[in-house]
């Protein structure tokens, strides 16, 4: 991150943990008590733990806990949202069953991703140096290409998400089981 932008991570979270210290009952009165607690959680989406700390704020405390739960603690409320906000959008992504109005089954389409296939399309910009513009790249084979690739722009494929909710794959996968 730029300097600009650690700066306001740390003032969002900084602010997150006021909140929360509020919400229990107290203050933060320590500077380098929320000092610390920014820079362990300063590799997280501020907005997350932002979201974290407010969700925490809401959950009564306990007459021995601290103000402040623990690092960790805000760490895995906000590692649990992180996962929950990745299946709404995997959810998202599927789109409805059709009715049995639609009249050409081999139309509809449950996932707006991949398009049933299962495997998604991505292209990496890359770097487009002449000399490696045709090297192969581990990165990419992986799925894991980024736009820091030294060679030239070009597409790939990762695994779509959906593969283990769309119904269509599951019949696939069900018709090979039976083949075989």
């Amino acid at each position: 991150m730029a300097g600009t932008q650690l700066a306001i991570a740390a003032n969002v979270i900084g602010n997150a943990l006021g909140v929360l210290a509020l919400a229990r009952g107290s203050r933060v009165d320590d500077d380098r008590q929320t000092h610390v607690y920014v820079d362990a959680l300063i590799d997280l989406d501020p907005w997350v733990v932002d979201r974290a700390c407010r969700q925490m704020a809401l959950t009564p405390r306990e007459a021995y806990e601290p103000v402040l739960p623990s690092v960790g603690a805000i760490r895995a409320v906000a590692t649990a949202l992180v996962r929950q906000d990745a299946e709404t959008e995997r959810v998202r992504a599927i789109a409805p069953i059709p009715s049995d109005a639609d009249n050409d089954p081999r139309s509809w389409v449950f996932c707006k991703n991949c398009q049933d296939g299962g495997w998604r399309l991505y292209w990496c910009p890359g770097r487009a140096f002449e000399s490696t513009r045709h090297a192969r790249h581990d990165g990419c084979e992986t799925s894991t290409c980024t736009r820091q690739c030294p060679h030239g722009a070009h597409s790939y494929a990762d695994r779509c998400g959906c593969r283990f909710t769309n119904p269509r794959l599951d019949a696939a996968r069900s018709a090979m089981v039976r083949r075989a």
